[in-house]
C-alpha cells in the first residue's frame, strides 16, 4: 500500500505533540472553581481539611445538586443546613422558595458569592457593589510573572483579621434590610462584607468574599483564625455544601471522561477528531473537476424602471415623469423615423411622423399639445393618467 508523504508528515507531528504534551510541565490553575477536592489556588480543599481539624461541630457532605433537589420531600438531606460557594449564585424559583421554606423551619443557609442574582438580592432586600477600581499593582515586571505585585487589603473582625489581595476583596454590600438583617463591617475600610438575615426560625448568610475559602487565601498568614471566627458564628450540625453552581452537575463516568481529566489529553484528542474529520472531508471530494454552472445575465433594468416609478409615483411628482417620457419620445422617435420634432418646423416634421409612423396628424398634435400642457401646467392626477395614456397609444399604434 502506497503510503503519501504528507500523510507521513502528519503522522510523525501527531506523535510529537503527545510526546510534548504528556511531557510538558504542569500549569496552575488559576481559575475561581472552589472545588472541593482541588489543591490549586482558588480550590478549597483547604477548608474541609480545616473543618475537620477544628472543634466547630460542623461536617460537611459535598453534593452537586441544586439546593431544590436537596430539600425535595423524597431526599434525606431535608433535615441538613445547606452551603454555597461560587464566583456567582443565581438560584431559579424552585430552589429559592425551598432554600426560604427551609430557613423559616431552623435551618442555616451559607451563600458565598461576589455576584447574586436580583431574585434572591430583592426577596432578602439587600444590594451589593463592586470596587475593581480599588485594585492597585504596585510592582509589575514583564520579564518574570513572580515579580507582579498587587495591593493587599486586610479584613478585620473582632480580634482577627485576614489578609487578601485587593483583587480578592472586590464586592461589599451596600444596602440591607435593617429589621431583619444583621451586617458585619470591616473595621479598617468600613465596607461591609457578611449578613445575616433572619427568616423564621432559621437565618440566611450572605459573605460576599467566597475567596475567604480558597486554598491560597486559607494558608496565607494567619487567615485561618480569621475564617475560624466566621464559622463559629454557624450553628453546629451537619452541612450540605452545593457544587452545582460552580462546577455544574454530576456527569456520567465513563473512560472517556477519566482520559479527558489529565492535563493536555483533551487537547489531543480534540485535535485528534479534528485531524481525522478534516481527511474524511478532503477524501469524500470528487476526482474528476465539477463542470460550473452557468447563469445567464439577468437583466434587472425593468425591475430598476419600476422602483424609479415607484419612487417618483410616491412622491407625487408628476412633472418630472412627464419630462423624462417626452425626452424617451423624442430620442424614440429621431432614432426610429429620423424625425427631430425640436425645431421650429414642427407642423411639417408632425405630418412626416405620421406619414412613416402610420399615426394620424390629429392623435399626434392632441398628444404633443396635451404633454406640453401637462408639463407647464401639472394639476391632477387624472391629467397626468390622460397623458401616459396618450404616451402609451402612441407605442401601440406606429408601425
Amino acid at each position: 500500500m502506497k503510503i503519501n508523504k504528507q500523510y507521513t508528515f502528519l503522522g510523525i507531528a501527531l506523535l510529537i505533540y503527545f510526546l510534548l504534551t504528556f511531557t510538558a510541565k504542569k500549569t496552575t490553575d488559576w481559575n475561581t472553581h472552589y472545588r472541593s477536592n482541588a489543591t490549586s489556588p482558588y480550590g478549597t480543599k483547604a477548608f474541609h481539611e480545616l473543618l475537620n481539624d477544628s472543634d466547630l461541630g460542623i461536617t460537611i457532605e459535598n453534593v452537586r445538586l441544586t439546593s431544590y433537589e436537596i430539600y425535595n420531600e423524597d431526599n434525606y438531606q431535608k433535615d441538613k443546613n445547606l452551603m454555597i460557594i461560587s464566583d456567582l449564585i443565581s438560584l431559579d424559583s424552585e430552589s429559592l422558595n425551598s432554600v426560604l421554606e427551609e430557613a423559616k423551619n431552623g435551618r442555616t443557609i451559607f451563600l458565598a458569592a461576589e455576584s447574586f442574582s436580583y431574585a434572591l438580592k430583592d426577596t432578602l432586600k439587600f444590594k451589593t457593589a463592586t470596587n475593581f477600581d480599588e485594585i492597585q499593582i504596585k510592582n509589575f515586571d514583564l520579564k518574570s510573572e513572580d515579580k507582579i505585585i498587587i495591593d493587599s487589603v486586610e479584613i478585620n473582625y473582632n480580634d482577627a483579621k485576614a489578609e487578601l489581595s485587593s483583587f480578592e476583596f472586590t464586592s461589599n454590600i451596600i444596602e440591607y434590610d435593617t429589621l431583619n438583617s444583621e451586617l458585619f463591617v470591616d473595621k479598617s475600610s468600613g465596607k461591609a462584607f457578611l449578613l445575616k438575615h433572619t427568616i423564621g426560625e432559621g437565618s440566611v448568610y450572605i459573605c460576599t468574599v467566597p475567596k475567604l475559602f480558597s486554598n491560597i487565601v486559607l494558608l496565607h498568614n494567619n487567615n485561618a483564625a480569621f475564617l475560624n471566627d466566621i464559622l463559629k458564628m454557624l450553628p453546629e450540625g451537619e452541612y450540605i455544601r452545593s457544587e452545582f453552581y460552580n462546577r455544574g452537575r454530576e456527569g456520567h463516568s465513563s473512560p472517556l471522561r477519566v482520559v479527558l481529566t489529565r492535563d493536555g489529553v483533551k487537547e489531543s484528542v480534540y485535535l485528534l477528531l479534528m485531524l481525522i474529520f478534516i481527511y474524511f472531508l478532503f477524501q469524500s471530494k470528487r476526482e474528476q473537476r465539477a463542470i460550473p454552472i452557468i447563469t445567464p445575465p439577468i437583466n434587472e433594468s425593468i425591475g430598476f424602471i419600476k422602483t424609479i416609478s415607484q419612487l417618483y409615483i410616491k412622491k407625487r411628482d408628476h412633472k418630472s415623469i412627464l419630462i423624462k417620457r417626452k425626452k424617451y419620445l423624442m430620442n424614440h422617435i429621431r432614432n426610429k423615423y429620423q424625425v427631430n420634432l425640436n425645431d421650429d418646423e414642427i407642423n411639417s416634421k408632425i405630418e412626416l411622423l405620421s406619414h412613416r409612423s402610420g399615426i394620424s396628424e390629429d392623435e399626434l398634435k392632441a398628444l404633443f399639445i396635451q404633454l406640453d400642457k401637462e408639463i407647464k401646467h401639472s394639476s391632477s392626477a387624472n391629467t397626468f393618467m390622460k397623458t401616459n395614456e396618450l404616451i402609451d397609444d402612441f407605442y401601440t399604434k406606429e408601425i
